[in-house]
């Protein structure tokens, strides 16, 4: 049995036992770490505020047989602009959401690490919505990336022809794009637009600096959110928790 620290981002949390919670953490060194925090659901524990989601966090594990066992957690950056707006909360719940359901326990990425913490920096510091919604769907797509589940954009999936600038589909179970002739044979797909593919391109391709200069307007920014959010769901082959929470701030007519 051994004691180690690790930097990381709270993923998720989870009730466990009468004081104890079982918590999600994505780590720079160890990958998604799932561990035991012992007493924190007790009123008198001082730890508990330190295990927010979303919270930037050092912790300090001891290693057992089973789970590990976290013994002490400092904060590192609590994000506060973000956590003040139920908006922006939303736009980061679907990025802790994709992390945790896209990596296993124990598979470590740094690149996805460094990509997540930047992500919900630049959500805390975007200036409005629509700006953190880009650092959204582009850590999205970034993310597909890493992970080899980035849809093909620029040829036909099905008979490889360079896409033309005109209307395609999104075909998840071919792994991207076809054009329309090929189309005519897949029972699933979803039709895109060809503004829509050169957000996607742009998203995917660019750094955060200049994502953030990209003027689009919100019906673009939405229907593209749309199309990814299609496609992930597909290959999670599960629904996302955070679109459907991200669905009933819509409905309550929130400001940003």
């Amino acid at each position: 049995m051994h004691s180690f620290a690790a930097e990381g981002i709270i993923l998720k949390r989870k009730n466990f036992s009468e004081a104890d919670k079982l918590v999600t953490i994505f780590t720079k060194n160890q990958g998604k770490v799932i561990c035991v925090a012992k007493g924190v659901r007790k009123i008198t524990s001082r730890r508990a505020g330190s295990l927010e989601l979303l919270n930037h966090v050092k912790v300090y594990l001891h290693q057992t047989k089973g789970l590990p066992i976290l013994t002490e957690a400092q904060i590192q950056n609590t994000f506060p602009d973000l956590k003040e707006d139920l908006n922006k909360i939303s736009i980061a719940f679907l990025v802790l959401e994709l992390v945790d359901r896209l990596f296993d326990e124990g598979q470590e990425n740094r690149i996805v690490f460094d990509l997540l913490f930047d992500t919900i920096d630049r959500i805390d510091s975007a200036r409005s919505l629509s700006e953190a919604k880009k650092f959204q769907i582009s850590f999205q797509i970034k993310l597909l990336t890493q992970v080899g589940y980035l849809p093909q954009l620029y040829n036909c999936v099905q008979c490889e022809k360079k896409l033309e600038k005109k209307e395609t589909f999104l075909a998840p179970n071919y792994g991207g794009l076809v054009d329309y002739s090929c189309n005519q044979s897949i029972l699933l797909s979803k039709v895109v637009a060809p503004e829509e593919v050169k957000v996607l391109r742009f998203l995917n391709n660019e750094n955060f600096s200049l994502v953030q200069r990209l003027k689009l307007d919100d019906d673009l920014l939405n229907q593209t959110s749309e199309l990814l959010n299609y496609y992930t769901v597909y290959f999670l082959e599960r629904n996302l928790n955070s679109i459907a929470f991200a669905d009933q701030l819509q409905r309550l007519y929130l400001p940003s």
